[in-house]
């Protein structure tokens, strides 16, 4: 499937119908120290991994967000880019 995906858009990344977030992880420096988790379980759905993501960007107010986006559709990056400003917090991430 993935090398057919590349001869016909040049990329392995799947249509977006096809794509699903099943990992967030994230590090959080603060004057306490340094924390590295990530969120969910093997049967958290996708929804509830994103809204634990943003819970904890109210809860910790963060200054930055890295988001590492790879192939991920666009409308998630543009929610998460207006929740993030919602909370205080930049969001940065790679690719366009």
């Amino acid at each position: 499937m993935f090398a057919l995906r590349r001869q016909s858009t040049g990329s392995e990344f799947l249509p977006n119908e096809q794509q699903r977030i099943v990992a967030i992880s994230c590090v959080l420096r603060s004057r306490d120290g340094l924390a590295v988790w990530s969120l969910g379980d093997l049967n958290s759905t996708e929804g509830e991994l994103v809204e634990r993501f943003f819970d904890g960007i109210e809860r910790y107010s963060p200054d930055l967000v890295f988001l590492e986006r790879l192939g991920l559709r666009p409308p998630r990056i543009d929610v998460a880019r207006a929740r993030c400003r919602r909370a205080g917090a930049a969001l940065l991430g790679n690719g366009r």
